[in-house]
This record gives structure tokens, sequence and C-alpha cells, in this order.
């Protein structure tokens, strides 16, 4: 893969993340008061256990992506490495959000 290929999937790694990310803190608030807690601790776990098995879960979502049509372009431009570090960009906004849950609600 040239260099130039690598720095386009990258920026598309990260404005992806961004995007997530603005989804995920105006998601947070928007919950209601009531549910900080439980929800906070929902995502924070799962997005510890997911910081944990990232490389597994990227290459599952890689490979089941191409026979996916829509999908399996967006795949091959990321590519595998790629694909896990979506997965652990998306798991650590994951555990951002509910710990900020759980803190607020503190």
């Amino acid at each position: 893969m040239p260099i130039g290929s690598v720095v386009e999937s990258k920026h598309w790694l990260i404005g992806l993340l961004i995007l997530i990310s603005a989804m995920m803190i105006s998601f947070a608030f928007a919950v209601p008061s009531t549910v900080h807690r439980p929800l906070g601790a929902c995502l924070a776990v799962v997005g510890a256990f997911n910081i944990a098995l990232h490389r597994t879960f990227g290459r599952q979502v890689h490979r089941q992506a191409q026979s996916m049509p829509f999908a399996a372009g967006f795949s091959n431009r990321i590519g595998t490495d790629e694909a896990q570090s979506l997965y652990l960009g998306i798991d650590v906004i994951l555990t951002s959000v509910g710990s900020f849950l759980l803190i607020k609600t503190a």
C-alpha cells in the first residue's frame, strides 16, 4: 500500500472517530439524569471489554464486510489494521462517555 493511501485512510479514520465522538457526547448530554449511573456503567464496561478484544473484533468485522456490497469498499479502503484502530477508537470513546456519565452522577 503506498504511503499516500495510508495517510488518506488515517484521515477517514480520524474523521469517522470525530463524528462518532460528537454523536456520543450529544447523546450523553441528552440522556435523562435518572439513567446516568446504569447507562454510564454499561458503556464503561462494554468499552473496557471491547478494548481488550479490539484486534479480534476488527479482524472479524473486516473479514465479514468483504461479503457485503456496501461495506466492502469501505473495508478494503481502510484495511485490517485501520479496522482494528477504528474499533479501539470507538471503544475508548464508549469508555470515556461511560466514565463521564458515572462521574456526572457522583
